[in-house]
């Protein structure tokens, strides 16, 4: 999905851990090279007040097709 993300132009927020294996993390890192676009990993953000508001809102089709 990270990979998907970044080839569709978008800079991409990941959730920890941001890959399962050296491997795959290298693929993201190409990735977000060739695309031009940033890739950052947080942690918690799930818990954030903003973030259950837009998961309650994306749960209730409030915002489209996402």
């Amino acid at each position: 999905m990270i990979i998907a993300s970044l080839e569709a132009g978008k800079h991409t927020l990941v959730e920890k851990p941001l890959d399962l294996s050296v491997e795959d993390g290298k693929r993201v890192v190409s990735a977000a090279t060739r695309a031009n676009k940033l890739v950052m990993v947080g942690h918690l953000f799930q818990y954030h007040p903003a973030f259950i508001g837009l998961k309650d809102m994306v749960r209730k089709g409030e915002l489209g097709r996402i």
